[in-house]
């Protein structure tokens, strides 16, 4: 091996390669070239050891997973698109979750598993881009209807300003007695927007069929609907909440963030977070099992309802029991009932 060689394989070497890598391609054994390049004593010989690879969420204060003193382990995601990113990437909190999500998601993502509704990746991403159309049709046809059947109409606010030089009516009153305010006009004001939180709580068995998250989502997209006619900043978030998911976890509770108060409603994608049920298992469950230590339970754990620590801040609550149209309906009747109920006494 001539020194030109050499002097490449060693800066090679020096940057962080594998020797064995270089052994290969050297077409000599690693052992002589680790000779070769290392001298006695000095195992790195300024080598750049490359870091070791942990996880982004577990580990790090980006997205970490926090046990509470109610000893249920808690995670947020600030976005869908977050969420999507953790779920469709290769890392664990240990070799054998890694293992185990990498095998299940490669099953899953056959096109031929009905656990997650026969999407592939490829088909997962293009529907996050755009919403595929039968879903987004459903979805609307309920979302119309219920808003129909459960909306009140939509009330405009005046207020009528007594003792004013200029108005619509004369009072009489005032004139009698010569005051030099006598008018009285009707005034409409702007009332500042409030902003409300919609939580949807995604967690389905093993068992639930699509339709059943359908009707939960779509109830959830319709009262939003409702709540922004009305001139409030929706705030919609999803949760997944889970018993022991792991031997290392009691309980764990994810929150992901679907839409800001000051984002504009897009229901395509609301739609399909909240009412797609491979979005909940392939990207809100597996992205989840990738943050929580200890041994991953075969079956990802069992279905939990969200704990009363986790419904502070949340206006209107749409759990795990409503998987059909009537409990839906039933629903959103009862939030734009308390709804309109709070405007009439601002």
């Amino acid at each position: 091996m001539d020194r030109t060689t050499l002097a490449n394989l060693r800066r090679r070497y020096g940057a962080g390669e594998r020797i064995t890598r270089l052994a290969k391609e050297a077409g000599v054994s690693w052992q002589w070239l680790h000779g070769q390049l290392v001298k006695p004593g000095n195992k790195h010989q300024g080598r750049q050891v490359p870091p070791r690879r942990t996880s982004i969420g577990q580990e790090t204060p980006r997205n970490p997973v926090v046990r509470d003193a109610d000893d249920i382990d808690r995670i947020t995601f600030d976005s869908v698109g977050q969420a999507v990113i953790d779920a469709l990437a290769d890392y664990a909190q240990n070799e054998h979750n890694q293992k185990l999500i990498a095998e299940r998601m490669v099953s899953h993502m056959g096109g031929s598993d009905k656990w997650a509704n026969y999407y592939t990746q490829p088909t997962l991403l293009e529907a996050l881009k755009s919403t595929p159309a039968h879903l987004l049709d459903a979805v609307e046809q309920m979302r119309q209807t219920l808003v129909d059947e459960v909306a009140p109409p939509v009330c405009t606010r005046r207020k009528v300003r007594r003792n004013q030089d200029c108005g619509d009516e004369l009072d009489a009153e005032a004139v009698l007695v010569r005051s030099l305010t006598p008018w009285e006009r009707m005034s409409r004001e702007q009332t500042p927007r409030r902003s409300v939180t919609i939580g949807v709580n995604l967690t389905v068995s093993c068992s639930a069929k699509p339709e059943h998250l359908l009707w939960r989502g779509a109830a959830a997209a319709a009262l939003a609907d409702i709540l922004t006619q009305r001139g409030l900043n929706v705030e919609i978030v999803a949760f997944w909440t889970i018993g022991r998911m792991s031997t290392a976890s009691n309980m764990v509770v994810a929150r992901y963030v679907i839409k800001r108060p000051d984002m504009p409603m897009d229901l395509g994608a609301v739609a399909f977070a909240l009412a797609e049920i491979a979005f909940a298992r392939l990207v809100a469950l597996y992205g989840l099992a990738r943050h929580v230590s200890g041994k991953l339970d075969e079956g990802l754990g069992v279905c939990e309802r969200l704990p009363n620590q986790d419904r502070g801040g949340i206006d209107y609550l749409a759990e795990a029991d409503i998987s059909t149209r009537p409990a839906a309906e039933e629903w959103l009747r009862r939030c734009a009932s308390r709804q309109a109920a709070e405007v009439l006494h601002v």
